[in-house]
């Protein structure tokens, strides 16, 4: 629902930003500022809408420390832009070692599967190679197996 959300959205501010430049055009700059801002986050949030499942799937997948450590380095890095020199290289190398460490994990073992037999149903009678579906299981039951007395011999 959230990815529906989002390419509605950004569908919405795109269609609104082309609206204002084309009714307003450059002539005034607020109508211009907005539509561009518009534009721009609705071309941004469109392009987040298309990578949305991989995102997902990443954030799913990354430690948790890495993500919190990555919130505050780039507020870090929004309150303090020189401290790139600092923070950039730390940032990496924790990335770096948390890759290594995914490539020496083990693989998960799949077990393995045979061959998809259907269960029979524990009361379902068994029948042999030459029966009909139709024939009952107990001969005794079979009218037609059974020799039936004719008029004459009563």
């Amino acid at each position: 629902m959230r990815r529906h959300a989002l390419g509605i959205i950004a569908l919405l501010m795109i269609i609104t930003g082309g609206v204002l430049l084309l009714r307003f055009g450059n002539n005034n700059t607020d109508w211009s500022m907005t539509a561009s801002i518009l534009l721009r986050a609705g071309l941004t949030m469109g392009a987040v809408w298309l990578a949305f499942p991989q995102v997902a799937s990443l954030l799913t997948k990354t430690p948790r420390w890495l993500l919190i450590c990555s919130v505050v380095g780039m507020a870090t890095l929004v309150v303090r832009p020189r401290a790139i020199l600092y923070v950039g290289p730390v940032l990496a190398a924790l990335a770096a070692l948390q890759f290594v460490g995914y490539l020496f994990t083990p693989l998960k073992q799949k077990p393995k599967q045979g061959g998809k037999r259907k269960q029979r149903k524990a009361n379902a009678p068994r029948r042999g190679k030459g029966d009909d579906k139709g024939a009952p299981a107990d001969p005794s039951q079979d009218p037609a197996a059974t020799p039936s007395k004719s008029r004459s011999e009563s």
